[in-house]
């Protein structure tokens, strides 16, 4: 109990509301010992490479102009530009190789980050949801796989708790109304640990995917900071 005390006066685990409002119920007396991290290597598509850059395709929307909102928000969800993900590689034909700046992931990614301030924050507790632009929902379908660990960085405070796991598959409006109607790409999601760690970076990291190496620093840096030895 006075080890639980001495990390909640630090600020080192979630706070009680927010253990509550992802469904964590009662804290529970951090682990003697760090659990061994079990990440699985991730996946490689199914089909061969020509029917994954097919099913890429088939997914791009038309890039005619439309008179309506939706089809200018559906517009955005094949390939963000913004994104960290190399849409060459996923289509099975990157040019540049090992030259490339964007992360190469044939499968699932091991992590996923995902921002939120301090309004958007209770939105994601009070629904269980994570949510994005609706431009990385195609990113998101991509990497995101049941045992792909989920992170959430306050950008305002610079706050990340973790980690979760996806209890749905990422789709567009789970909660219609959450957000503020923005952030449409969507996904249900459930702790993974007990009790929801959190720690403060240095300074702020971007969202989407992550690889094994990343995961396991981030959860590193959470538990260093939960106190555990």
């Amino acid at each position: 109990r006075d080890i639980k005390l001495a990390l909640l006066e630090a600020g080192q685990i979630a706070e009680v509301a927010t253990q509550r409002a992802w469904g964590m119920g009662a804290l529970e007396e951090p682990p003697a010992k760090r659990p061994k991290l079990m990440l699985q290597r991730p996946r490689p598509p199914q089909g061969s490479a020509k029917e994954a850059a097919t099913a890429v395709k088939a997914e791009e929307p038309s890039r005619a102009g439309s008179a309506t909102e939706g089809a200018d928000e559906e517009a955005e969800v094949f390939r963000d530009p913004m994104s960290s993900l190399c849409w060459d590689f996923v289509a099975g034909r990157c040019p540049r190789g090992e030259r490339c700046k964007y992360k190469h992931f044939s499968g699932n990614a091991a992590g996923y980050v995902f921002l939120c301030n301090g309004a958007t924050q209770k939105d994601c507790e009070l629904h269980g949801l994570l949510g994005s632009p609706l431009r990385e929902l195609a990113q998101m379908k991509h990497c995101i796989s049941p045992d792909t660990q989920l992170f959430l960085l306050n950008y305002e405070t610079l706050s990340l708790t973790g980690a979760f796991v996806r209890s749905e598959a990422p789709e567009r409006h789970v909660v219609k109304e959450a957000f503020g109607g923005k952030f449409s790409a969507q996904m249900r999601v459930m702790p993974l640990d007990m009790p929801l760690l959190t720690t403060t970076l240095q300074a702020r990291t971007p969202a989407g995917p992550r690889s094994e190496e990343e995961v396991v620093a981030l959860r590193a840096l959470m538990w260093e900071a939960a106190g555990d030895e």
